[in-house]
Parts: structure tokens; C-alpha cells; sequence
């Protein structure tokens, strides 16, 4: 975390979700409302405290879907970045279930899940937040159409969200985090989309070597 911020040039803080990470809660409950407005009131307690006017956020897979909810819930989100995002859930809940080869009684209901697509209409419009999404076509854990969805969803909605097509390793092709915390540096250090597009090809490049 220190090299992060020193590369971005911000204070920089990793908020753990409910029960992972040495955090207290119950990591069972995650993808639902109540996790989203524990994780609302961090922010806030820490907004408080420190006296901060406005985050960017950046959130891989499953944080990816936190950062999507608080995008649409706070006006004080000045840029988010979500790379590989669970960010229209119930796609990708569909979706696992096709996959399930147990039988029997899912042991979660769904529909308790918070889905950042429905809420997309709250995000602020004055000003318009930056909006990046980081996507691996290939992806085996998230698939791609439900990132590309998320992204039709915003641009429908009037925001100007930019999707950056990235390579991840494999074999599951889904862990962008490392693109993630760049492009984050990088819009705290307020580079222009063309110059954060050219860093995350240059990461691709690393690891294909």
C-alpha cells in the first residue's frame, strides 16, 4: 500500500470486505445489500476522520461489484476502476448456476443480492465521474458479456464509462488487479484516458513476455 500511494502520489487504503483479510463480519453474506452499506459507512467514517473530499475507487471481481454500488450511491466518487467486476450480478448468478453440477437446494437466495445495474441511474451526473472498467475477453470466473453489459447499461444511461480490453494470465484469465491499482495511480495523478490506456498495454506486454 505504501508503494501504491507513493506511486500515485495520494494516500492510499485498502478496505478489506466483510470476514476476509482480518476483518470482522461474516463473509457468507457478501454480494448483499447489508455488505454494501457496511462498506458505505466505511467510506464515510473515513471521509470524516480525514477530512477527504472525494475517492477514487478501484475494486477487482467481487470488490469490483462494491465499487459499482458505492458509484451509484455517493456523490463524492471522483473516478472508480473495476477490473474483471462482478457488476451485473444476476448474469453471472445465472450463470454459475448453469454451471453447478450439485444437486439440490441452492444454500443462498439471489434475490438478497445487490445488483449495480439497477441502481446505474443514481450515479452523479455534475460532474460526471470517470468510469473505467478493465475486462479480459477469455475470463473463466466472470464472464465477459456481463462486464460488457454493465458498460452498454452506463453508456445508455449518459456516462461516458471507458473499457479496456486486457490480458490476464491464465489459466483462468481474470486477475486484473495489477491494471486496476495503475490505472487508479494514474487518475490520481490525473493522466488522460490515451495515457492510461498505453500503461495498461504496456502491463499486458510484461506478462505475455
Amino acid at each position: 500500500m505504501a508503494d501504491w500511494s507513493a506511486d500515485a502520489g495520494l494516500p492510499a487504503v485498502y478496505l478489506a470486505r466483510p470476514g476476509i483479510y482480518g476483518s470482522s463480519g461474516d463473509h457468507n453474506l457478501r454480494r448483499t445489500h447489508r455488505e454494501i452499506e457496511l462498506m458505505e459507512r466505511a467510506l464515510t467514517m473515513l471521509k470524516e476522520r480525514y477530512n477527504i473530499r472525494s475517492f477514487i475507487l478501484t475494486g477487482h471481481s467481487a470488490g469490483g461489484q462494491i465499487v459499482a454500488a458505492l458509484l451509484n450511491r455517493r456523490q463524492d466518487i471522483a473516478a472508480s476502476v473495476v477490473s474483471s467486476g462482478l457488476v451485473s450480478v444476476k448474469q453471472v448468478t445465472a450463470y454459475w448456476e448453469s454451471r453447478r453440477e450439485i444437486p439440490g437446494r441452492l444454500l443462498y437466495d439471489a434475490q438478497n443480492y445487490y445488483d449495480p445495474v439497477d441502481e446505474i441511474g443514481r450515479v452523479r451526473r455534475d460532474p460526471i465521474p470517470e468510469i473505467y472498467l478493465i475486462s479480459d475477453p477469455e475470463d473463466r470466473i466472470v464472464p465477459f458479456y456481463s462486464q460488457l453489459h454493465y458498460v452498454r447499461r452506463l453508456r445508455g444511461a449518459g456516462l461516458r464509462p471507458h473499457h479496456i480490453y486486457a490480458y490476464a494470465p491464465g489459466p483462468q484469465r481474470h486477475l486484473l488487479a495489477r491494471h486496476a491499482k495503475r490505472a487508479a495511480a494514474l487518475l490520481a495523478q490525473r493522466k488522460s484516458a490515451e495515457e492510461i490506456r498505453m500503461a495498461l498495454a504496456k502491463l499486458d506486454l510484461q506478462q505475455v513476455r
